[in-house]
């Protein structure tokens, strides 16, 4: 294995993970790697801890001004120079065999991008990412079936999802793609372009990358205009099945409609109700294009609900999540 692996990492005032998620990265099993971090603006001391880093001639530390995750991402695609490429957010951290795997597969089954499993994890939790991993076995499939694929369940398929960073790419990927500035659920907007560049992408299993659910996370905070815009990357994406895969379209749209109850559930919470009545307006036109061969017998009836009597939905299933 002699493929260069670039690792993005972009932080922003993580001085308090910053070490863990770096010693991850530094100490994969896979040695031929380049780690590129993204500054991006930090105002704590998240610059003081990467400095002891610089010793590792892998590491390259790049300060810019605050220009977002996405920004700070596309700095580091710029700068890479791997065969291959792969993020890691900073709050998180990694298997010390991920790379190696994700390399393995890559080479194994000839894609251009391989899936592995993730584990959400809280901040305390003692993860052992030393353990032995045995992943000689793949899903390998068409960039079709994995388009496909980004719109079933996460609890299903929760290594198949949209997210960016569980994924290895190979690099030429992104010779035209790039994450957009300035939106929240970023990945949504270019995953799916990703993959259609694929011609072949493996998934296994196993659960390699932890991520780390924070308080400051964007889940748990309140919602907001930002967050409504975040959807614009689901209608992108509906857009692009009708386009290039109308036969994945119905798929997208359902996925569109689960996900905006839950950003009506939200609202709710945080009291929006302007936001509230825009999201029934696009719940409202997806609703009438959807063609519901794609949902049991159980999901028909909460989106029926939700499209008539949104309030007694929240009520019964939306108030305690």
């Amino acid at each position: 294995m002699t493929e260069l692996v670039s690792i993005i990492i972009p932080c922003f005032n993580v001085e308090k993970t910053i070490d863990r998620c770096m010693n991850s990265v530094i100490n994969q099993y896979y040695k031929n790697i380049e780690i590129i971090v993204v500054n991006d603006g930090s105002t704590d001391n998240t610059i003081d801890l990467l400095n002891k880093y610089r010793k590792d001639n892998r590491v390259k530390i790049i300060s810019q001004v605050n220009s977002g995750l996405s920004g700070a991402r596309n700095t580091g695609i710029e700068l890479a120079k791997g065969d291959y490429i792969m993020f890691v957010d900073s709050d998180d951290y990694i298997s010390l065999s991920m790379v190696q795997l994700l390399v393995y597969h890559a080479k194994k089954d000839k894609a251009d991008i391989v899936i592995c499993g993730f584990e959400n994890v809280n901040n305390n939790d003692n993860i052992d990412i030393a353990k032995d991993v045995d992943c000689s076995q793949s899903i390998v499939c068409t960039s079709k079936q994995a388009l496909q694929n980004i719109n079933k369940d996460e609890v299903e398929y929760n290594y198949y999802g949209v997210e960016s960073w569980n994924k290895l790419y190979k690099i030429n990927l992104f010779e035209t793609i790039r994450f957009p500035l300035g939106k929240l659920y970023e990945d949504n907007f270019i995953m799916h372009l990703l993959i259609n560049e694929a011609t072949t992408v493996s998934y296994i299993k196993n659960k390699l990358y932890f991520y780390v659910k924070t308080e400051n996370s964007i889940t748990n905070s309140k919602y907001s205009e930002k967050k409504f815009e975040g959807l614009k990357g689901f209608e992108l994406r509906i857009r692009f099945f009708s386009d290039n895969y109308p036969e994945l379209m119905n798929l997208a749209i359902r996925k569109y409609l689960l996900v905006l109850i839950s950003h009506y559930f939200m609202a709710s919470k945080s009291n929006k109700t302007i936001l509230k009545k825009k999201i029934r307006l696009k719940y409202k036109n997806y609703f009438n294009q959807y063609l519901f061969k794609d949902s049991n017998l159980k999901e028909k009836i909460i989106l029926v609900l939700f499209r008539y009597f949104p309030e007694l939905l929240y009520l019964t299933k939306g108030k305690d999540r």
